[in-house]
């Protein structure tokens, strides 16, 4: 699987190369968590939700349909946070472009079974759930274990061995 990601992550050439990378991360990150079983049935798909532009949605095209347990990838546009809007998402991933937003946008999905997952530092101390995180070459995540718990979801520990936990 591994290897099958590495490759989707070259199969966009026009999306720059660090945001494959972090659509690469982001499909791995999905593999350590655990929604309730209320919120996903068995083989439903496992759709990512966006609002706005981004290149990461078209970064995740290439792992759209590869399973994650039993649960194929989808991912979604979405107009806004309202119930509606969001019914049927478990992932909501919020750009880098919208950082001016993002302490609206995660106070109205604290509580939900959603895993809130921000492009850029502090997300996670904010009130997100994963902040992805630019190193020294390299990109890494923030986990806000309290906010994930608080959502209803379990974090795997081989993850969380690998992330910088925030609380």
């Amino acid at each position: 699987m591994l290897l099958a990601l590495a490759g989707a992550a070259r199969a966009e050439p026009n999306v720059p190369r660090e945001e494959r990378i972090k659509a690469v991360l982001l499909v791995k990150i999905l593999k350590f968590v655990n929604w309730p079983a209320s919120v996903i049935a068995a083989k439903d798909p496992l759709v990512i939700c966006m609002t706005g532009e981004s290149t990461m949605t078209e970064a995740l095209t290439a792992a759209e349909g590869r399973l994650i347990g039993e649960h194929p990838i989808a991912q979604r546009r979405v107009s806004g946070l309202s119930p509606a809007d969001l019914k049927g998402c478990h992932v909501y991933y919020l750009p880098a472009a919208g950082q001016r937003d993002w302490s609206s946008a995660v106070g109205a999905l604290r509580g939900k079974p959603l895993l809130t997952v921000g492009d850029g530092p502090d997300f996670a101390r904010k009130g997100g759930v994963v902040g992805l995180v630019r190193g020294e070459n390299r990109i890494g995540f923030e986990v806000s274990l309290k906010t994930a718990r608080e959502n209803g979801l379990e974090i795997g520990a081989p993850l969380l061995e690998l992330a910088t936990l925030v609380d």
